[in-house]
């Protein structure tokens, strides 16, 4: 019986589709996805159609669907605690290697189901907040501020501007990763 997701199965099919008919250059993270979505299956967040078409996704092979939630669950701290081991030493510091959060954003007059926000907050140590999205600037500020502390200042401004975040937004699912340590070789900053 599956326990876990494998991680490989889920990065291939995500990849592949996020590439398919790109022609731009950008950078996408299946393991920042695989944790969000491991996070909304595993607090029963998601239901029905779209907790099967998210476990497909996840490579979960069961129609069980409280096994299903049990397995996205059991993937999620088995990825968290595994990432969370890498250890690295950096000005006589001991830091982790990778850090990964995620946030859930929900539009004021929309409300958290409690056991849900309990368990996504709780278990999955996910930021949990209602936010008024037609105050553009205010949203885009609080989601940035959550960002940077997140990723330990490292990413300042995700959004640029408020209307990267239209009024008309029900809900933002936010996920950072920031990879931290030291390298043999060092990156020439010509060539970057």
């Amino acid at each position: 019986d599956q326990l876990v997701i494998h991680p490989n199965h889920f990065t291939q099919h995500f990849l592949k589709a996020a590439y398919a008919n790109n022609t731009e250059n950008y950078v996408v993270c299946p393991i920042g996805a695989l944790f969000l979505l491991t996070a909304l299956l595993g607090s029963n967040g998601i239901r029905q159609n779209t907790a099967k078409q998210v476990a497909t996704n996840l490579g979960i092979r069961t129609s069980n669907s409280t096994l299903r939630t049990k397995i996205a669950k059991m993937s999620y701290v088995h990825f968290r605690a595994s990432l969370g081991n890498e250890r690295t030493i950096i000005q006589r510091s001991e830091v982790k290697v990778i850090n990964v959060s995620t946030g859930v954003f929900l539009k004021t007059n929309y409300k958290f189901q409690k056991e849900f926000k309990d368990v996504i907050r709780d278990e999955f140590m996910c930021k949990v907040e209602n936010l008024d999205f037609t105050n553009q600037l205010r949203s885009v500020g609080l989601i940035n501020s959550w960002i940077k502390y997140k990723t330990g200042g490292l990413i300042d401004n995700f959004f640029k501007n408020k209307y990267e975040l239209p009024a008309n937004t029900r809900i933002a699912l936010m996920n950072t990763v920031t990879f931290k340590d030291v390298w043999k070789k060092k990156f020439d900053m010509a060539h970057v």
